[in-house]
C-alpha cells in the first residue's frame, strides 16, 4: 500500500510530458527532506540558527559563525519498507580571513520504478529517477551584528533516460539581536533553476524562509521558522535542542506542518566528531530515519 501511495506522491516528477509542464509540479520537491540529521530533528526550522555547516542549505549567512573546518554526511533510506529510495547530503566548509567558503550536495535516487504504459498496469519494465543539487557558498559579515551569504547551485534531473540541468542562486542574512536571540531570512532560488526534460520544463520555486533562534540558558537552543512559496500554504516549523554532560550528549525534538511531521533526535559529540540520528513521522508513509556524521577540525587556522 505504501508503495502505491509513494508512486502517487512522486507522479509530478515522474511523468515526462507536456501535461507535467502545465501541472504546476514543484521542482526540487525531494529537498523537503532537509539537510543533515541535526536540523531535520529540529523540525527543519534552522534558518534563524544556521550555526553549523548545514547552513549551506538553510541559510548560507550562518556559515560565517563557524570557527573551525566542518564536514557533514547524512544518509537515509527514507521509507524503510520502500526499496530503491535513498536520500543523502554532504557538505564541507572552511573559514578564512576573507570569509567562509562551503561546498555541498543533496541527492535523491529512486530505482526500479515500474513503468506504466497503459491503464492495464505495469508492463514489467522499470526506470530510475535521480536528482542532485551541487552548492557553492560564500559568507561574510557586514557589521558586527549582521552576516550575509550567497549560494550558487547546479541541479540535475535524470529520469527514464532523459536528462536536464539548471543553475540557481540563493541569498541569506542573519542578525544577532543579542546573546539570546538571532533572526534570519533566506531567499531561495531568486534565480530559479529550470529543468528541461523531453521538451517539457519545470522550475524550482522561489522560497522565503523566516527564522528565529533563541538561547535562553546554556545548552538550550529553540528555533522557529515560517516558509513561504507563491501559491502554497505557509509552512511552520519549530524545534528544540539541549546539550548536557559537557556538550557531549544532545537531545532534540521538533514539529513541521508539512505532512504534520513530528521529529526526534539525538547526538553524541566527542573531540570534534559528532554522530546524529533523526526520526521523523509522516502522515501517509510512516516513519523516516536519518543518520548523520559531523566533523569539526582545525585544518586551517588564522
Amino acid at each position: 500500500m505504501k508503495k502505491i501511495i509513494l508512486t502517487a506522491l512522486l507522479l509530478p516528477t515522474l511523468l515526462i510530458s507536456s501535461a507535467f509542464a502545465q501541472s504546476g509540479g514543484e521542482g526540487g520537491a525531494y529537498l523537503k527532506h532537509g539537510f543533515g540529521a541535526r536540523a531535520n530533528s529540529m523540525g527543519n526550522a534552522f534558518s534563524g540558527v544556521a550555526n553549523d555547516v548545514s547552513a549551506i542549505f538553510y541559510n548560507s549567512a550562518g556559515l560565517y559563525q563557524l570557527k573551525k573546518s566542518e564536514g557533514l554526511l547524512m544518509y537515509s533510506k527514507l521509507f524503510s519498507d520502500v526499496d530503491g529510495l535513498t536520500y543523502g547530503n554532504f557538505a564541507i566548509a572552511q573559514p578564512f580571513k576573507f570569509g567562509t567558503l562551503a561546498f555541498g550536495t543533496a541527492y535523491m535516487q529512486v530505482s526500479d520504478i515500474p513503468y506504466v504504459s497503459s491503464p492495464s498496469g505495469p508492463d514489467g519494465s522499470t526506470f530510475a529517477d535521480n536528482q542532485i543539487m551541487l552548492m557553492a557558498s560564500y559568507s561574510n559579515i557586514i557589521e558586527d551584528y549582521l552576516m550575509f551569504g550567497g549560494t550558487l547551485k547546479f541541479v540535475n534531473h535524470s529520469l527514464a533516460g532523459y536528462n536536464g540541468s539548471g543553475f540557481g542562486i540563493d541569498l541569506g542574512f542573519i542578525t544577532k539581536i543579542n546573546q539570546y536571540i538571532s533572526a534570519g531570512i533566506s531567499l531561495e532560488n531568486i534565480i530559479q533553476p529550470t529543468i528541461n526534460l523531453n521538451n517539457s520544463s519545470y522550475k524550482y520555486p522561489v522560497k522565503t524562509r523566516l527564522g528565529v533562534g533563541a538561547y535562553p540558558v546554556k545548552g538550550l537552543t529553540l528555533s522557529s521558522e515560517l516558509d513561504f512559496m507563491k501559491g502554497k500554504d505557509a509552512i511552520f516549523g519549530f524545534g528544540a535542542e539541549y546539550s548536557f554532560y559537557k556538550d557531549m550528549i544532545i537531545a532534540r525534538a521538533g514539529y513541521n506542518t508539512l505532512n504534520s511531521s513530528f521529529s526526534f533526535g539525538a547526538g553524541i559529540n566527542y573531540k570534534g566528531i559528532g554522530f546524529d540520528y533523526s526520526f521523523n513521522t509522516h502522515k501517509d508513509l510512516g516513519s523516516i530515519s536519518k543518520f548523520g556524521l559531523i566533523v569539526k577540525l582545525d585544518l586551517i587556522s588564522f
